[in-house]
C-alpha cells in the first residue's frame, strides 16, 4: 500500500465519494488506515496483490498457543510490510470466545510518530 495520498474509509470500509480533498488521507492518517486495511485483508484474496494481507483460512484452522503465536507473527510481518511504518512496540492479540470476535491491539512507530490502534477481522 502506499502512504502518500489515498482514498479515505468510511466507518463501513468503502471508499468515501463527493468531497475533493477530504476523502483523501496522507501522512500519519494514510498509514494508519493502510495498517489497519492490511490486518482485515485476507491474503490471496485479490489476483493483483496475492501477498497482500493476513492468511486467516489458514490460521483460523489452528488451536491452542501455536495458533495465537502464528496470528501474531503474520500480524507482526504485514504491518511491517506497510510504507511508513518504521518498528513495532507491540502487538497483541484477543479471542472472545463467546462473542467469537477477534481483536488485533497494535502500537507502532512511524515515520511520523507512535500511533496504536485495534481492528476486529469479519470471518
Amino acid at each position: 500500500m502506499n502512504n502518500g495520498s489515498i482514498r479515505a474509509l468510511d466507518w463501513a470500509g468503502d471508499f468515501t465519494f463527493g468531497q475533493g480533498l477530504s476523502n483523501y488521507l496522507t501522512g500519519q492518517a494514510a498509514i494508519i488506515q493502510d495498517v489497519e486495511s492490511a490486518l482485515l485483508f485476507f491474503q490471496n484474496d485479490c489476483f493483483w496483490a496475492t501477498t497482500f494481507g493476513v492468511d486467516w483460512w489458514n490460521l483460523l484452522g489452528q488451536t491452542g498457543s501455536a495458533a495465537e503465536n502464528a496470528i501474531l507473527l503474520q500480524c507482526r510481518k504485514v504491518i511491517l510490510g506497510v510504507r511508513g511504518v518504521v518498528s513495532i512496540a507491540s502487538v497483541n492479540a484477543s479471542l472472545n470466545s463467546s462473542s467469537r470476535t477477534l481483536t488485533i491491539s497494535y502500537s507502532i512507530n512511524t515515520i511520523y510518530s507512535q500511533a496504536s490502534g485495534s481492528v476486529q477481522p469479519s470471518f
